[in-house]
């Protein structure tokens, strides 16, 4: 038995916890009650540290983009940029902690308009800690304007916003909901799957509800199923995952879910959930085509291939099998020759390319963006892939010619000026690049900086768009073949600077929900 003194030991622990508690919780109290009081001053202060970063970050790309670029004042834009996204989280969290209607509206309306990515996913974190319930009242009001029928306020101040801010709004409450366990969030979201128009803000309900154990959300979730089965694509088979994910079970259709879900519903238990943890492929008819790009299956019905054509594309890359015994021997062969000419990064690319094209169905939208230095369009948005549409797009492909360098922030700016796609299969054999110095170090550092600015683009265009990018990178080094005289200096290949590209290319598809692969 343990010792009087160590029963009073444990007592008096005890009895400090429970002092600290209390204490933690009226500091807690006392701390929210001087956040709501301050709660518009703080609101002005992030609105005014926002705009300063804003003009830093600026000040930072022009340094970029100059042709001889300052390191040291780089370095001091840069600390300057550190310091006030610092300042900034903290007013994020001061306004967060408010917890009230008015935090909760001004945090969606700030990350809505800031340009920061840091700072947008900084305020989503803290919409996804409120838990008031005049908070995620106000939050769900907003979600459901427009498709809850009982819905009032989310009529006042949220639809107020109008224009592009009311369905990014939406989408980022979505994704808040994700971190928010209270039922308020529920009948919000089970009302734009199975009403709501919108389709960045279905998806992103319908990606919340797989982490929702709330059986309201699956009639929704299965209704949503019948509006997308016909026509298949992206939809079709993020929402069966998420009926997978809550349930364990897996049918593909809607009249094979609801016939469950109608013999089950009263006995379902998310902790005896079935086996199942992914969808299945979608069952086809037998002549019916199954599209790929390099292997991989095109699940999307609005998507744009965004194809590499620079110089570097004229390349070849040495199958494993072939008989030269090295590099050096393969290049003293004839690039034009009918047994080399298809390992040419270019006759790969487009002969991928032309056999996605003819394996698309009539349902499917697309579009190509061939990139170099310069873009070039096939069309300026998204088109049905009809017979006349599918061998147009073929005699563009084959027209195609490698030359210039690899601007691909433009390529990607061209792209997401689309408000129809969903998503992008990106090619590339090389680090996006629009500055040439001299090789090594120098064009390693603008590589890195043309990534960066890539990335950044991509993450603040995407954040309620949620388009996925899939990667293909030709990463290796390639040969450059001695016809054509000698290997330009400005032509990277050392493993460091490949490195680079593999790394943006698993960059850009892991932020996006999309997968690389190297080809």
């Amino acid at each position: 038995m343990p010792s009087t003194v160590s029963r009073r030991l444990a007592l008096g622990l005890q009895a400090v916890l429970l002092a600290l508690v209390v204490v933690g919780g009226a500091d807690a109290a006392e701390d929210q009650a001087r956040a709501r009081k301050d709660l518009k001053k703080n609101a002005k202060r992030l609105a005014s540290v926002d705009q300063a970063l804003g003009q830093k970050q600026q000040q930072l790309e022009q340094i970029l983009g100059a042709a001889k670029l300052d390191e040291a004042r780089q370095r001091a834009v840069e600390q300057e940029i550190v310091q006030l996204r610092d300042a900034a989280g903290e007013l994020i969290a001061s306004v967060a902690l408010a917890d009230n209607e008015d935090a909760a509206e001004f945090l969606v309306g700030f990350a809505v308009a800031t340009p920061s990515n840091d700072l947008y996913e900084r305020t989503l974190s803290e919409l996804g800690r409120l838990d008031d319930a005049g908070a995620v009242g106000w939050l769900a009001s907003a979600l459901g304007a427009g498709v809850l029928e009982d819905d009032k306020r989310g009529r006042g101040r949220a639809a107020r916003r109008g224009g592009d801010d009311a369905w990014k709004a939406q989408v980022l409450i979505a994704r808040a909901f994700e971190g928010i366990g209270s039922p308020l969030t529920v009948p919000s979201l089970a009302a734009q799957i199975e009403k709501g128009t919108t389709p960045q803000v279905v998806n992103a309900c319908v990606k919340t509800a797989a982490r929702k154990r709330d059986k309201r959300l699956i009639p929704a979730l299965i209704s949503f199923l019948g509006r997308v089965e016909r026509q298949g694509g992206w939809e079709y088979y993020h929402v069966r995952q998420a009926l997978v994910d809550l349930t364990g079970e897996d049918f593909l259709t809607q009249e094979r879910w609801s016939g469950w879900w109608a013999a089950n519903e009263a006995t379902f238990d998310f902790d005896r959930r079935g086996d199942a943890r992914e969808a299945a492929t979608r069952e086809r008819g037998p002549q019916e085509k199954v599209p790929t790009f390099f292997g991989s299956e095109i699940a999307s019905n609005r998507m744009c291939f965004i194809i590499d054509i620079s110089g570097s594309m004229v390349m070849t890359d040495r199958p494993l099998e072939h008989p030269a015994t090295s590099d050096e021997e393969f290049a003293r062969l004839d690039p034009e020759s009918p047994e080399i000419k298809p390992f040419k990064r270019m006759e790969r690319a487009k002969k991928a390319l032309v056999e996605a094209v003819r394996g698309l169905q009539p349902t499917q939208r697309f579009n190509i963006i061939a990139f170099s230095s310069n873009n070039r369009m096939w069309k300026s948005t998204t088109v049905e892939a009809s017979d006349a549409n599918r061998a147009d797009a073929i005699k563009f492909i084959e027209g195609l010619r490698e030359d210039g360098g690899t601007n691909t922030y433009d390529a990607f700016e061209a792209a997401l000026r689309d408000p129809l796609i969903d998503t992008i299969y990106l090619l590339s054999d090389g680090a996006p690049m629009v500055k040439v110095g001299n090789p090594g170090e120098q064009m390693r550092l603008f590589a890195r900086d043309e990534t960066r600015r890539v990335l950044d683009f991509v993450r603040r265009e995407n954040r309620f768009r949620g388009v996925r990018i899939y990667t293909f990178g030709m990463d290796g080094p390639g040969v450059w073949h001695t016809k054509w005289g000698p290997r330009p200096v400005t032509l990277p290949t050392e493993a460091d600077f490949l490195s680079i590209l593999s790394g943006f290319m698993r960059d850009l598809a892991n932020m996006t929900g999309g997968t690389f692969k190297s080809i």
